[in-house]
C-alpha cells in the first residue's frame, strides 16, 4: 500500500501538532530576562519544524521494517496511533 499525498500530510500535520504541544508546555514556564533577545524562543520556533521531519522520517522507518512488529500498519489510524 503505497501512501498518497494526504497521508504524508496528515503524519505531517500530527507532528507539528505534537511539537506545537511541546512548544506551549515549554513557553508557559519560560521567565521574562533582561537579555534584549529572545533566547527561549528560539529552540521553540526550532520545534515547529523538527516535529513534522521526526514524523516523516518515522514513517519511512516503519515503511522500511526497520521497526519490527510495525510493517504491518493498513489504515490511517493505525499509523496516527
Amino acid at each position: 500500500m503505497a501512501a498518497s499525498k494526504s497521508d504524508i500530510l496528515t503524519v505531517g500535520i500530527a507532528g507539528l501538532a505534537g511539537a506545537a504541544l511541546t512548544v506551549i508546555a515549554s513557553l508557559r514556564r519560560t521567565r521574562g530576562t533582561d537579555s534584549p533577545y529572545m533566547l527561549p524562543l528560539a529552540p521553540a520556533v526550532l520545534k515547529l519544524p523538527t516535529g513534522a521531519l521526526s514524523a516523516f522520517l518515522g514513517l519511512l522507518l516503519i515503511r522500511g521494517a526497520f521497526v519490527p512488529g510495525l510493517s504491518d500498519l493498513d489504515s490511517r489510524a493505525q499509523v496516527l496511533a
